[in-house]
């Protein structure tokens, strides 16, 4: 059965600075910018309500006996009996106001607005995945990191049937014939329940990167950057 959850509004501002392009260490953030990001945060309170909702069950009730075709999802969820399917989204007037900015020719606030909705849509999803960390807690399981279309060799046109299996139009999610969820700032995600003694610690904190083939990758680097510094603290 789906249940329904308010979350709250979260940002990490490490992420949605990077998600500007801005480089620790080597980009400057005047002050001009710093106020401008925190008026645009102020407003984008006043606009973003996020929005989840979740369900549980065995995994052949969600078909998942064939892992969706993909070798990753039954590396994860292949001793798991039981998976929950996730989604959030921030809803439309996000990507309306938006669309209004870039329109308009304002196109520093525009970047931010997209900036913070990336961010606070993947702290949406982290704030989902925890509250069903807590109820498979408290039955003795913890969860596996989670996984969704698009990541690995997960085909993302599993965007469909994973949207439809969590009723995400409850929420007001839909997916275009494309793959691609509306509104543009959600997400939907998979994570298998494993008895507690079973489960392990990754080094990986990015669900994304564990998975994405872009060795390479920016963000992945500053990441571990940023994670080797605080370690050394």
């Amino acid at each position: 059965m789906q249940q329904l959850v308010e979350l709250s509004l979260r940002h990490n501002q490490a992420d949605v600075l990077r998600y500007l392009g801005y480089l620790p260490g080597k980009t400057e953030l005047t002050a001009e910018i710093q106020k401008l990001l925190e008026d645009c945060r102020q407003s984008f309170r006043e606009v973003v309500h996020p929005r989840g909702i979740f369900c549980t069950g065995l995994p052949e009730e969600f078909a998942l006996d064939d892992f969706w075709g993909s070798h990753d999802l039954e590396r994860l969820l292949g001793l798991a009996p039981k998976v929950s399917l996730l989604a959030v989204t921030l809803g439309p007037d996000l990507d309306e106001q938006i669309a209004r900015l870039f329109d308009s020719g304002d196109y520093a606030q525009a970047v931010i607005w997209d900036a913070l909705g990336s961010d606070a849509a993947e702290q949406a999803m982290e704030s989902l995945y925890e509250t069903v960390g807590q109820v498979a807690s408290q039955q003795g399981f913890a969860l596996t990191r989670r996984f969704s279309p698009g990541y690995g060799d997960l085909a993302l046109q599993y965007q469909h049937r994973l949207n439809q299996l969590v009723a995400g139009s409850t929420i007001g999610l839909t997916v275009t014939e494309k793959s691609l969820l509306v509104p543009r700032k959600s997400v939907t995600a998979i994570t298998g329940w494993l008895p507690a003694e079973l489960t392990q610690t990754t080094g990986e904190s990015s669900p994304a990167c564990m998975t994405c083939g872009l060795k390479n990758c920016q963000f992945r680097h500053q990441r571990a950057c940023e994670e080797d510094k605080h370690e050394t603290q």
